[in-house]
């Protein structure tokens, strides 16, 4: 019921307060206490809202502080604890973008600068850093986005100029590059004097770069290029005749054997896939060979079989170095691609093979372990010739294309050639049964979540990953020509026919991830 208020004008003496006593006077103190209560409410969370402002600016201000030390790690970790909090405060997401990029992760640092990018574009250095990470990316295109969105806000134009004139040089706008340095250093951007005498010198104009480094005071560069240019031939008013190239043949202990037996089976028209890569990052170029197996059987009855891995020494000799490092391979193996899948810095293997692919992790301690079955690669995909890393979605992890051939089987395989001994001959691939021959295998996230939504991004592309077919998703599919018109996919026009032709076995597939 509401407080009701009497004024008695009969009471003469002052005001006391007596118990049990109904005066009007009890609603009064109970509003007293409720007002009191809600205050001191208010009062504790305000408070609690003020101790976690200062525990977000506390790790803004531990994060910035760290930046300026020079401790990048720590920076990221700090201001990786204010982003938490704050998700929607484009200094934090700005300082933590500068953080993992300053420590060269710029797959990492891409997400943050996108976000603050977003949030407020006008935030100094946001747009413009998104920039220069999406250069180090080699998304150049990305990145004069970028920097022209730094452009309509930027604090410091020649800067972002200077960014552009870099994209557009990456890009081979040679032109364009040399309007933004040049625009770059009229807007007094002094690191533009640096990066155009470098632009010139590699446009062959040694003079000019010669100049332009001098009047920037680049001591380090300038030597370079008065180095490089030492070691020029001189040149002549005649014709240039440049210095012969001599190579050393050098042989690698291994014999190519693709298990022919004169049976004349399909597989053994082709083999012996070749990946250089630094397997053990001693910046060495190392050599792996893959190999056959007997037919029919596909597999690798002994040693001659394996396929190989050559360490570089060094010197310009190789070791066979392939039992210690575990990569002897199964199966007949047919092509192979190198790439580092799980983002841990040391490069992985994809052997594809008649019947089974493998996937060889590099463990980063010389050796490597077969993970097909834990990346959901395994089981029997057909007849894979080749395969390419990369990345397709942009999400910070490498993705797989595969290719296939022809649908191969030891006992339906048709003779070819004249019926007496010594004149069989190997078929035609278009006797082969046509097939779906590229998929696309896409690397998950490392909780086994669908990807499906391209919006959104890791913050960081680190860690395992499986793998899922999505070759119907894609549209990356292609057949073989028909048995029946062997002629139709020649041309421009057979190929588009065959690559937007519809194919039954052209299925879309998952593996979950293993535990």
């Amino acid at each position: 019921m509401p407080f009701i208020y009497e004024h008695n004008t009969d009471v003469k003496a002052p005001f006391s307060y007596q118990p049990g006593r109904d005066d009007g006077c009890q609603p009064k103190r109970r509003f007293r206490m409720i007002w009191m209560r809600s205050t001191a409410g208010i009062l504790c969370m305000g408070i609690a809202l003020a101790l976690a402002a200062a525990r977000d600016n506390t790790a803004l201000e531990e994060g910035v502080a760290r930046f300026q030390r020079g401790d990048f790690a720590g920076a990221a970790q700090a201001l990786g604890r204010a982003a938490r909090e704050r998700p929607s405060d484009a200094r934090v997401q700005t300082y933590l973008g500068m953080a993992y990029a300053a420590q060269g992760d710029y797959k990492s640092a891409e997400d943050p600068l996108r976000r603050a990018c977003a949030l407020n574009p006008a935030e100094d250095n946001a747009c413009y850093f998104l920039g220069r990470t999406l250069y180090n990316l080699s998304r150049f295109e990305e990145a004069l986005d970028a920097f022209e969105t730094a452009l309509r806000h930027a604090s410091r134009p020649g800067r972002t100029r200077n960014g552009m004139a870099l994209a557009w040089e990456a890009l081979g706008r040679v032109r364009d590059a040399e309007l933004c340095y040049q625009e770059a250093m009229r807007q007094g951007e002094t690191r533009a004097q640096v990066d155009y005498g470098m632009f010139l010198y590699k446009m062959g104009r040694t003079a000019e770069s010669v100049a332009v480094l001098r009047k920037a005071h680049a001591e380090p560069e300038l030597a370079r290029v008065m180095e490089a240019m030492a070691h020029q031939p001189a040149l002549h008013a005649g014709a240039f005749k440049p210095s012969p190239v001599n190579f050393q043949e050098s042989t690698l202990p291994m014999v190519l054997k693709n298990g022919a037996t004169g049976s004349k089976y399909l597989p053994e028209t082709m083999t012996g896939g070749v990946a250089i890569f630094d397997y053990n990052n001693d910046g060495w170029p190392d050599i792996y060979v893959v190999n056959g197996a007997t037919l029919p059987s596909g597999k690798k009855t002994d040693p001659s079989f394996w396929n190989r891995l050559f360490r570089n020494n060094g010197d310009g000799t190789f070791t066979d170095v392939t039992e210690a490092a575990g990569v002897a391979g199964h199966g007949y193996a047919m092509g192979v691609a190198a790439g580092d899948f799980d983002n841990d810095g040391f490069v992985d293997l994809f052997v594809a093979g008649v019947g089974s692919n493998t996937l060889f992790r590099n463990k980063g301690d010389g050796t490597f372990e077969d993970v097909t079955d834990r990346a959901g690669l395994g089981g029997n995909h057909g007849w894979s010739v080749s395969a390419g890393w990369f990345d397709y979605d942009r999400d910070g992890r490498l993705d797989l294309f595969v290719v296939r051939y022809v649908v191969w089987d030891p006992s339906t395989e048709i003779y070819c050639g004249e019926r007496k001994p010594g004149y069989r001959s190997y078929c035609h691939p278009t006797i082969s049964r046509c097939r779906t021959c590229c998929i696309t295998i896409r690397a998950m996230a490392h909780s086994g979540t669908s990807r499906a939504n391209r919006g959104s991004r890791p913050t960081r592309a680190r860690g395992w990953a499986w793998l899922s077919e999505i070759t119907t998703e894609t549209g990356f599919r292609m057949c073989l020509c028909p048995t029946s018109a062997p002629r139709a996919c020649h041309g421009p026009a057979g190929a588009r026919a065959c690559l937007t032709s519809t194919t039954t076995d052209s299925k879309t597939s998952s593996r979950p991830t293993a535990t």
